[in-house]
């Protein structure tokens, strides 16, 4: 994938240039891409979490792979550390990058799964 700069990456598999934050649309001024290229929503929800914030204090340790069964709703399980608990085991955080039916990312946001409080901002 060919980073053309922070906000803008190339399709892996059509080679389109689109915008991922904020806005989410391409830099040409097309709509986003359509739903049949899902390496669009990969790459979306990629970038989305690398730029989330998941706060002050946490640090991410390791992540799993996103779960698209609903390609509307591409999450992954994240494992964080607390600064203030540095010798508590890390916890699981439930990451979603959900999108709307033009492909675009509709919110973004991540819940501890102990409680289900949100934690973080994009």
């Amino acid at each position: 994938m060919l980073i053309k700069n922070r906000d803008a990456l190339n399709c892996p598999d059509c080679g389109r240039v689109f915008e991922l934050l904020p806005g989410d649309h391409s830099k040409d001024g097309d709509p986003c891409p359509s739903d049949d290229c899902v390496s669009h929503r990969y790459a979306k929800a990629d970038r989305a979490y690398e730029v989330y914030n998941f706060g002050a204090g946490v640090t991410v340790v390791d992540s799993d792979n996103w779960d698209t069964t609903d390609l509307d709703d591409f999450t992954k399980i994240v494992y964080v550390a607390y600064d203030e608990f540095p010798d508590s085991d890390s916890q699981k955080v439930s990451f979603h990058v959900r999108f709307d039916n033009s492909g675009c990312i509709d919110d973004v946001y991540a819940l501890e799964m102990r409680n289900g409080n949100e934690i973080g901002y994009r």
